[in-house]
């Protein structure tokens, strides 16, 4: 495969993030005749290093931490190389070192220190020009961790997976780096966008950072007008821009769209309006266990579908654990407020049995939800169980989340790649 025919795939455009097609002049660090094709797991492996292609679009590209085998330069590195253009320590403010549209790191940010990493990622954040890319490529010690817990033992070359290979000084990793934390970190700074990608070699668990510098800003850092989110099943409870509330009842389009909010008659039961690979968050909050297993289960499948790479689904559910409890505890009269049926039930044990069934299809627990999230594509790694109005994305700050004291909340991020197994993992370790 070429690379102009790899840049008019689909996916490759998706693992990329990239919102315009990919022209000639973006910079790339190989060319047509060092290219294979590994197949849609994956856009890369050229060398040993792994690198084919980044998404720039200038060539005022720094690298932090190239060391001998820069792909871009200037080169920023603390060792002295006929390879380095600016000696600087890393730990250090580096703020002065100049503007540039574009920021590269191949396995640096892990060999900052914990204590300093922050300053780091401010000190990227001021070298970047406004629409510019900060890109690093990093390992994922979170799912090194999980996969090592999996594998039931550990190995010697686990602490080289965890601590750095260490064949000279500053050859040691410094911090644990995980999706969430990367983003709350990257954000926290400033950047107004920030990705993480699994790395397309599946040998490894490693993973691409890219985060976004927006137009400079006092204020508090809004939502980017280009988002595309829906909130399913919205009845009256609606959100603001961007999402647009969907629901089968078309009598509270006016209610919706009286508060300024975007309001869609649409019966989730078919294949939704949207194209493969266009939504980047969705939410619904109750709407399952009124839809039957079957139309439940392909719903979330078309949800899978219509996300973008890195889109997010957001929902709810009753749980059936919470209200036994609830039920036991005797204190399930605490939801008496929730709606006048449960407030009117004569018997606790009423109150307990309108909760639990009154206009519902289906019934959910954690279990069951996480086998049907992950035969529809969503891997085992991104979806996640969350507390009421806990989220790494501020998107969700703006949503309303009913009925918390008997809810399961979930979060599932949709990824390309195929889960990685124990036995991936072992066959890792022996080619390190």
């Amino acid at each position: 495969m070429s690379l102009s025919e790899l840049k008019n795939q689909t996916w490759f455009n998706e693992m990329t993030g990239a919102t315009v097609p990919i022209a000639d002049g973006w910079v790339s660090t190989t060319d047509e005749n060092t290219l294979i094709d590994i197949g849609k797991e994956g856009f890369m492996k050229a060398d040993d290093r792994g690198l084919v292609l980044l998404p720039f679009q200038s060539s005022n590209i720094v690298e932090l931490g190239g060391g001998e085998k820069p792909y871009f330069h200037p080169n920023v590195d603390v060792r002295q190389l006929p390879e380095v253009d600016i000696v600087r320590d890393l730990e250090e403010d580096f703020s002065d070192i100049g503007k540039f549209d574009g920021i590269f790191g191949n396995y640096v940010l892990e060999h900052i220190s914990w204590k300093k990493v922050e300053a780091f990622i401010k000190s990227c954040y001021n070298i970047l020009n406004s629409g510019g890319y900060a890109i690093f490529v990093v390992p994922n010690t979170y799912e090194q961790m999980e996969m090592m817990v999996k594998k039931g033992k550990l190995e010697l070359l686990d602490s080289c997976t965890l601590f750095g290979g260490q064949s000279f000084s500053d050859n040691v990793h410094k911090w644990a780096l995980s999706p969430r934390l990367i983003r709350e970190l990257f954000t926290t700074a400033g950047f107004s966008r920030v990705e993480c990608y699994d790395h397309p070699n599946l040998a490894c668990w490693d993973m691409f950072i890219v985060a976004h510098k927006g137009e400079e800003s006092h204020s508090v850092p809004s939502v980017p007008s280009d988002i595309v989110a829906i909130n399913f099943g919205s009845f009256v409870v609606s959100f603001p821009a961007p999402f647009i509330n969907a629901d089968i009842r078309g009598d509270i389009k006016g209610a919706v769209e009286s508060k300024g909010h975007k309001f869609m008659e649409l019966d989730v039961r078919g294949r939704l309006p949207w194209s493969d690979n266009s939504v980047d968050y969705i939410t619904h909050h109750h709407l399952l266990e009124h839809l039957t297993d079957e139309e439940g289960e392909m719903f979330l499948k078309e949800c899978y579908r219509i996300l973008k790479v890195n889109g997010v689904m957001r929902f709810s559910v009753p749980d059936p654990k919470k209200l036994v409890k609830l039920y036991f505890d005797e204190n399930i009269r605490s939801l008496d407020d929730e709606s006048d049926e449960v407030k009117n039930a004569k018997y606790s044990v009423d109150a307990f049995y309108t909760l639990l069934t009154s206009g519902h299809k289906s019934i959910y627990d954690w279990n069951k939800i996480y086998k049907i999230l992950t035969s529809g594509g969503f891997l085992e790694r991104y979806i996640k169980q969350e507390e009421h109005h806990t989220s790494e994305h501020r998107i969700f700050e703006s949503t309303t989340e009913l009925f918390p004291k008997h809810s399961i909340f979930v979060e599932a991020t949709k990824n390309i790649t195929t889960s990685q197994s124990v036995e991936g993992y072992k066959k890792y370790l022996e080619e390190e």
